[in-house]
């Protein structure tokens, strides 16, 4: 037995070993900056794999209402327009289901408010940091919506300004730049209701009927002959599960 206690003993030593040196390498900013990397890249889209169809598409990614359903997110649709993404709200775990299919968060250009219940903005500070560290995002991430966007938007800076000064302090600016931190607010004007327009894109708002909220919007893109009409999401069963659910009307 004392052989076999003394290599119980050796086996025990040697794993705390290993235990302590881990614990103390991933106090080394570099070592956390590798972690960091691998994490992001997980889940984001192979450059090499093969393009996808250069189409006009919109994705589901959240369909339910502020009650609670563990196999759906609340308000979200992803809409592609060739390699250009734009996601139209962003309510509670919509951001997750986004990352479950390895979106390409660089690409995402803006994201498009129907109206500012908390189930259509509530994941728009995981949406920030998911399009912005290792981004290579260049600006504040515009989000049109209607009236009052500024104020939901410096209410997010306000709530996370901490979180991006600690990040740019700790990764640098390479890979969580200050410039780019925080959002560009774009209140709509019922005046203008083209958003972008530039060459093959278009992409308008459209007053809603949404009592009592007023106004409310549902926004069309034009891509290369092809239209979708997008608005707010319908709470229907069936709506979860792991794989994009198309709505989008395109004609």
């Amino acid at each position: 037995m004392n052989w076999f206690k003394g290599i119980f003993l050796k086996l025990t030593a040697i794993a705390a070993v290993f235990f302590v040196s881990g614990f103390a390498a991933i106090q080394l900013e570099s070592v956390q900056d590798w972690m960091l990397l691998r994490i992001f890249s997980s889940t984001t889209v192979d450059s090499g794999a093969p393009a996808e169809p250069d189409a006009l598409s919109a994705s589901v990614c959240g369909s339910r209402s502020p009650l609670p359903d563990p196999n759906r997110a609340e308000a979200c649709v992803l809409v592609e327009a060739g390699e250009r993404l734009f996601v139209v709200d962003v309510g509670d775990g919509s951001v997750a289901r986004l990352r479950q299919w390895t979106t390409p968060f660089n690409k995402i250009e803006a994201v498009l408010l129907t109206h500012l219940h908390s189930d259509h903005i509530s994941d728009l500070g995981d949406m920030h940091l998911a399009t912005w560290v290792l981004q290579d995002r260049v600006a504040k991430l515009p989000v049109y919506s209607p009236a009052g966007v500024e104020q939901v938007t410096a209410g997010f800076e306000m709530a996370f300004g901490i979180d991006y000064g600690l990040r740019n302090a700790h990764h640098g600016d390479l890979i969580a730049p200050l410039n780019a931190a925080g959002y560009d607010p774009r209140p709509i004007d019922n005046e203008a209701l083209t958003l972008i327009d530039d060459g093959n894109l278009k992409v308008s708002a459209f007053l809603v009927d949404h009592p009592p909220i007023v106004p409310a919007y549902g926004y069309r893109f034009d891509y290369k002959g092809l239209t979708c009409h997008q608005w707010r999401h319908q709470q229907k069963p069936g709506d979860g599960g792991q794989q994009p659910r198309r709505r989008c009307v395109v004609s």
